[in-house]
């Protein structure tokens, strides 16, 4: 999306007249980097303050200031060069308003002086839609019904966001941790979850996505359905996943591949089963603190090769560790939501 077109969403989210699919587009660029975070507040703050601190109408002080600003008629493209032919109908409160708006964000750009003696301004109701956010502490989990029926099972350690009620043309979430979807079908409006790098595009299906913090990568496992993904991080191309596989990271292909497993790995947690598969001691304990939310202090040095593997239904801490003391050398002492492990 090239800059024009970015600032033209931006002044309609700022005038009032965005649509939803435009709200999403801009939160999507917003995602890409912290920079666009920024850029689009320094805008906004803009033209909060010049729309609350003049006595004459915001628009008419606008188009005053902007007559002169040769960048601004290059944005904008106009129907014509010269700012004193531009069209009366500019001035009509509706369609100026949203040319107002974008003349706002591009001042920043051409001022910026202007915006720090700005900054401290108060702000007025002209917001970005907030979206929806539902998260999860570490030991919590939830279940999140959305606005077309879609059911969503939320890890802890996790986070989903979406605008409720989603779009005349599409259903769009954005995940980071884990959940477990069981999509509603819908032919005419696809469901889509951004993780990280990885796009997952839906009619209706059921599967599994996890991407902590401490993933490197994402991976997305397929239960009924199916679904299509991208993993924009290497290429655009688009795959088809089938019921009983997964896609992942291998390390030394230095691409996503396919894998197929036993559903149950995937979708045990959200029936209050901690799973281990073959789980080394870091890993296994990572897995405890998100599930228990607390800390493990470690003294000693664990041996490299330990694994674990068992399944935990509803099971207190205490049990768990002392299962995976089974052949293995350690102690443990629980102090509230620290705890000691020693070798």
């Amino acid at each position: 999306m090239g800059d024009k077109d970015i600032f033209e969403i931006i002044g309609k989210i700022l005038s009032g007249e965005a649509s939803k699919d435009e709200q999403l587009e801009l939160h999507r660029w917003m995602q890409k980097s912290a920079d666009n975070v920024n850029t689009f507040e320094q805008m906004k703050r803009v033209w909060d303050a010049t729309h609350i601190n003049q006595k004459i109408s915001n628009e008419d002080r606008v188009f005053n200031k902007i007559q002169n600003k040769k960048l601004f008629l290059e944005g904008l493209k106009t129907e014509t060069s010269n700012p004193k032919q531009l069209p009366n109908t500019l001035r009509k409160k509706g369609q100026f308003r949203r040319i107002a708006a974008i003349a706002a964000c591009l001042m920043i750009l051409i001022s910026f002086p202007i915006y720090k003696s700005l900054v401290n301004t108060p702000e007025n109701t002209h917001a970005l839609p907030v979206l929806t956010h539902k998260e999860n502490g570490r030991g919590q989990k939830s279940k999140v019904i959305l606005s077309d029926g879609t059911n969503v099972w939320l890890n802890s350690s996790s986070k989903l966001s979406y605008i409720n009620g989603f779009t005349d043309s599409i259903r769009e979430v954005f995940l980071e941790g884990e959940a477990y979807f069981e999509v509603t079908k819908d032919k005419g409006k696809p469901f889509i979850v951004h993780t990280g790098n990885l796009k997952t595009t839906v009619l209706g299906t059921s599967f599994n996505i996890r991407h902590y913090p401490t993933d490197a990568h994402p991976t997305l496992f397929l239960e009924e359905g199916k679904v299509m993904y991208e993993y924009l991080k290497t290429s655009n191309e688009t795959n088809v996943l089938l019921p009983g596989n997964g896609v992942k990271w291998d390390s030394k292909k230095s691409e996503m591949v396919e894998f197929s497993d036993d559903p149950l790995h995937w979708n045990a947690w959200k029936n209050n089963i901690l799973l281990f598969d073959d789980l080394d001691f870091k890993t296994a304990l990572e897995e405890c603190e998100r599930w228990y939310d607390v800390d493990f202090i470690i003294k000693g040095t664990p041996p490299t090769h330990w694994r674990f593997t068992g399944k935990f239904k509803n099971a207190y801490l205490k049990s768990v560790l002392q299962s995976m003391q089974y052949g293995k050398q350690f102690d443990f002492k629980i102090q509230g939501k620290n705890i000691e492990i020693t070798f």
